[in-house]
């Protein structure tokens, strides 16, 4: 059996996104995430697996028959889906996918929030130097972090609140994502779920050792902080 490749689709393009499904779709690309109706659109006829991601807002089993009619191979239900909603769903025979873990995104900015902001070096705790994030969007060979590597901005920081809560920020390609510095966590209530056609774990910010640990504690049903379905 031929190995499986994923991609996930950018939530926000605004040119070039015909020219990269046909990319993915030549490098031997067989699973695809998407975050829109124009996404599936455009990736229904290239014969790679779709599966809409928890971007599409959906609810209920109107929305998730209006997207499989219209090619989607899986739907992931709304993070805000409860646990009751998500039963019902299942007894109706309309199950979806389901948000387990991970740091949700609360905020898509088009300009780079984190431009211009002092940043410590990883090997110099005490040195600082700016972000160098976009700013804002550019297109073209012009796209790029620093104005001199030539290589897409992949910066990353924190938003700290007046309360002291903190909120990763990930900059891409001119991109600002905040996620809540809080995760969800349901890999110690997974007895607790009804059917589902898939599970995701959305990882963001955590390094290599930390996912494995949370693929871990999942196994062995581990409590974690974190937030939870109700």
């Amino acid at each position: 059996m031929p190995p499986k490749t994923g991609a996930d689709l950018p939530p926000l393009v605004f040119d070039g996104l015909p020219a990269l499904v046909d990319s993915l779709a030549k490098a031997g690309c067989t699973h695809v995430r998407f975050h829109s109706p124009g996404q599936l659109y455009l990736l229904r006829h290239t014969g790679m697996h779709t599966c809409g991601s928890f971007r599409l807002n959906v609810w209920n089993s109107d929305a998730l028959h209006w997207w499989y009619d219209r090619g989607a191979d899986l739907v992931t239900l709304s993070p805000e889906v409860s646990l009751g909603g998500l039963r019902t769903l299942a007894r109706s025979g309309m199950p979806g996918g389901a948000v387990v873990y991970g740091h949700l995104p609360l905020m898509l900015t088009e300009r780079c929030v984190l431009h211009g902001l002092p940043r410590r070096k990883d090997n110099d705790r005490k040195a600082l130097f700016p972000c160098g994030g976009l700013g804002g969007r550019m297109t073209g060979a012009g796209l790029h972090c620093g104005g001199t590597s030539g290589d897409p901005c992949r910066c990353t920081g924190t938003l700290t609140d007046r309360l002291g809560s903190r909120f990763p920020v990930l900059a891409r390609d001119g991109v600002s994502v905040i996620c809540n510095g809080q995760p969800l966590w349901m890999g110690d209530k997974m007895d607790t779920l009804p059917p589902l056609t898939h599970r995701v774990f959305l990882f963001t910010i955590e390094t290599a050792d930390e996912i494995r640990q949370v693929i871990r504690d999942t196994a062995l049903g581990a409590a974690r902080a974190g937030k939870r379905l109700k």
